[in-house]
């Protein structure tokens, strides 16, 4: 009855219910309402008096969360035991409950059960349009969720497939991963199962460490990246995982001009070296960093350049080869040795999204860049002031927001 009442929060929580909770909690609620939750008020009551006692409840809760934790996971690693599902609406859990007390009511007292049956079907419909709706939006959706110090941008095709570019992560392993603890949730929440295309710009840890979990959760239909670090653990990872599931793996190089998927192409404009300079797919010449892998993506009449972590020296050999987008990722989480003027004379865009770390030790965006847009009347926004950063565009205009609230219309 438990799991049966509290599946709707679950789902929006989480964005997944599991079918077995109810079996698992029998041995789970034991172990903690005898067990961990004892030991955890004796903890806090003796902590203050001695350092023994202390030490021995520490590890005596240590151990029984350590089980509970345990039997937790070792149950969800098993296929089929839990169930995604994409973020109900509030009228979707409406009819859930409403459903769900017609069944009681009908029950108990032997009526006619019409009533529940319609209130299901009403909920499968609705379930249902909003499938149908993701999948033929006609919109191409542009999200940069806060990472903290790194970076992972999100597109939504307008028939449904997702794209990711890079997904964040931290240069200390044992860090939090945003893999796990953002986009995964984001994922379920928006009812993305599987990833159609994921890029990967550059192997460095603030970009490619979140693919780790997510390549084992979301399988990776496609991967463009730049066969730079092929040689690093988490890089190798990705590409066992990609190829597990029967995904494709292509270099930069070997992609051509344009790629079109749901009607919105895609230019890979660097790295991009020619035949038979030493079969490199990248520049050696050239830094990690400069050797990003940037994307243009356009949609009808809108376009946005995704510049991964180029610095002064790609942007002036790219300058050339650029058109102008209406939107610029800011490279290098606008790092003081990228977005030089060559790059934003190319460009020239209207708005401008950085993704940078409150309060971060580099001390990025660096206010010489800032002056640099604001000078040139670009509008700034910022995942560490603004949240999450989300643009939407049909083909004509595009339509920006924040999380804390901001909206405007780039035409």
């Amino acid at each position: 009855a438990a799991t049966v009442a509290t599946a709707p929060v679950t789902a929006y929580a989480f964005g997944q219910v599991s079918w077995v909770a109810p079996f698992v909690n029998l041995l789970a609620v034991p172990l903690g309402s005898v067990v961990a939750t004892p030991v955890a008020i004796g903890f806090v009551l003796v902590a203050p008096w001695g350092r023994w006692c202390e030490s021995l409840l520490g590890i005596l809760l240590e151990a029984s969360l350590g089980c509970l934790e345990s039997v937790a996971q070792q149950v969800a690693a098993l296929p089929g035991t839990v169930l995604r599902v994409s973020q109900p609406t509030g009228t979707q859990i409406g009819l859930y409950y409403l459903a769900i007390a017609l069944v009681v009511v009908t029950w108990k007292r032997r009526w006619p059960w019409y009533g529940a049956a319609i209130a299901w079907v009403c909920l499968g419909a609705t379930v249902a349009a909003t499938s149908w709706q993701r999948h033929h939006r006609g919109e191409l959706w542009v999200d940069m969720p806060y990472l903290g110090q790194s970076e992972a941008v999100i597109l939504q095709l307008p028939e449904g497939g997702t794209v990711l570019v890079d997904a964040g992560g931290h240069e200390n392993p044992d860090a939090p991963d945003p893999g796990r603890k953002v986009l995964a949730p984001w994922f379920r929440r928006a009812g993305i199962t599987s990833i159609d295309l994921a890029i990967v710009t550059h192997p460095h840890p603030d970009h490619l460490r979140g693919f780790g979990y997510l390549a084992e959760q979301f399988p990776i239909k496609e991967l463009w990246w730049t066969g730079l670090g092929a040689e690093l653990p988490e890089q190798q990872q990705l590409l066992r995982a990609v190829q597990r599931h029967g995904g494709r793996i292509r270099l930069a190089q070997e992609l051509p001009e344009k790629v079109v998927r749901e009607g919105v192409v895609f230019e890979v404009v660097h790295p991009r070296p020619q035949t038979g300079e030493d079969g490199e797919s990248f520049y050696p010449e050239l830094s990690g960093n400069d050797n990003s892998l940037v994307t243009r993506i356009s949609f009808g009449e809108r376009s946005l350049l995704l510049a991964g972590d180029i610095e002064s020296t790609a942007e002036a050999q790219l300058a050339s080869r650029l058109v102008p987008s209406d939107i610029l990722k800011v490279p290098h989480h606008g790092s003081r040795t990228s977005s030089s003027e060559a790059l934003l004379e190319a460009v020239r865009p209207q708005l401008a999204l950085i993704a940078c770390g409150e309060a971060n030790r580099f001390g990025f965006p660096n206010t010489e860049v800032l002056a640099r847009y604001r000078e040139r009347g670009i509008v700034v926004l910022r995942t560490d002031r603004e949240g999450q950063l989300s643009a939407r565009t049909a083909g004509k205009r595009w339509q920006v927001s924040t999380w804390r609230g901001t909206e405007f219309v780039v035409p």
